[in-house]
Parts: structure tokens; sequence; C-alpha cells
């Protein structure tokens, strides 16, 4: 093993982990990965819900639609917070309010529109955003349901040798707060990690000291994730971040 030998870690749930990793080795087959999941999502069955009571659903993850899919939620218009989950609401309704960014643009856009009637929220059991409260200032009703939990995974051996590595570069994707928190309690931060955040929030949770490199994704999506990881790995290999 040398300097030259970078490894991208991702500690996403698993579906997630393996989903990023095929497109990172999709757009560049001799990357090498590893995943090491800290979270494993479990989906909570349905709630007491009067269905025709909502005129709107709010989604702020894929995780979240596939909860409304499980529970066979009637077709409303979705307000989700980005392109993928977009994708994903496309099952439940044709009306889809597509932020294309951050919890904030989300909320923006439900200001946007006049709805009429109550809005479901289905969220994982931690979010960073109290999404619900600032749109109840503004005015819209909210009902939050928890579509899924998010169980911590105990750090793995494995896990710990690859964040440490001998000191050599490790490529640290972080999707959010949360993902950031676990691996910081996984390990304290090396001079050898390269962390790529998904938003300004996420990266607020590393001290920049503590690591090689601290960047940001140009947007918080799975695409700017990829364009980010792939452009330190490549950085990585010609010893230029080193």
């Amino acid at each position: 093993m040398t300097r030259l030998d970078p490894l991208i870690l991702i500690t996403r749930p698993h579906a997630a982990a393996t989903e990023f990793a095929s497109q990172l080795k999709s757009a560049q087959p001799d990357i090498k990965v590893a995943i090491h999941p800290l979270q494993e999502i479990e989906f909570v069955a349905k709630p007491h819900l009067i269905d025709a009571h909502f005129a709107a659903y709010v989604f702020t993850s894929t995780n979240a639609v596939d909860a409304a899919l499980k529970w066979q939620l009637p077709p409303r218009p979705c307000f989700v917070v980005g392109p993928k989950t977009a994708e994903a609401a496309q099952a439940i309704s044709n009306d889809i309010h597509n932020a294309q960014g951050t919890a904030d643009d989300l909320l923006q856009s439900l200001f946007a529109i006049d709805i009429k009637g109550p809005v479901l929220y289905v969220r994982g059991a931690h979010v960073s955003t109290d999404l619900k409260g600032r749109a109840e200032a503004h005015g819209i009703e909210i009902h939050e349901k928890i579509g899924y939990i998010q169980q911590d995974i105990k750090p793995s051996a494995d896990l710990l040798a690859d964040l440490a590595r001998g000191g050599n570069p490790v490529i640290l994707p972080l999707f959010s707060a949360r993902s950031a928190k676990l691996v910081l309690q996984a390990a304290r931060p090396e001079k050898h990690w390269h962390v790529i955040a998904m938003s300004r929030k996420v990266a607020s949770l590393i001290d920049p000291k503590t690591v090689k490199n601290l960047n940001v994704a140009i947007r918080p999506d799975g695409p700017s994730m990829q364009s980010a990881v792939l452009q330190v790995w490549r950085e990585c290999t010609k010893g230029e971040l080193l």
C-alpha cells in the first residue's frame, strides 16, 4: 500500500451505500470503495390516519416515500426536497413540487402555494430541521408521522481499520448531519481524511483543522456528491491532495 492509494468509505444505510458505490464505479471503474453502514432503516407500521384528510404530502427523503407507499396512501400532490425524492414520489402522484435543494427550498415551495387543508409530513425519526414548526409559523398546518427509524449500527473493526488505513487517504462522503455525528462517535478525525459534506450544515460539524480537506458539494444532491467525491479521488491518485 502506498500513499497514492485512496479509499472511498461510505457509511450510509446499506441500500443507499450500495447504490452510491455503483454510481461511482460506473463513472470511474478503477476506484476503491468500502461500505460500512452506521445506520439501518427500519420502516414503521402504518399509523392511524384519515387518508382523505390531507391535501398534500411532504417528503424529504426517498425512505419517506417508501414508507408512504408501504402505507398505501392515496394520491395527493407531493412536495419534495430534490430530484431523487421527486422521482420516487411519482409512484404516488403526478403532481410533484420539486424544491431541488434543501429543506429551506422545500419550505419556500410550500409557502408559494395556497394549500387547502392540512399537509402530511412523513419523515424519519431523526431530522435536523424543524420543518413542521417553521411551516406552521407561516400558517401551514402540518401533521408529522414517522415513517422509518434510522437505527444505529455499532462501528465494526473493519470500519475502524479503514478509517485509520495507516495514514493513507480516506475519502469520506457525509450525506447528513446524523451521518457526520455517527462517524465522529466512531473515530476521531484524522489528517488523512478528505471529507465531502452534502451541505454547509453537515460541514459545520467537522473541524476543518482536524482533517486534510473539508469540501461541500455544489448542490445538496447525489450527482453533486458523486462529482465531488470523484474529483477528490482523482486528485488524490495524482498526489495533489497528499
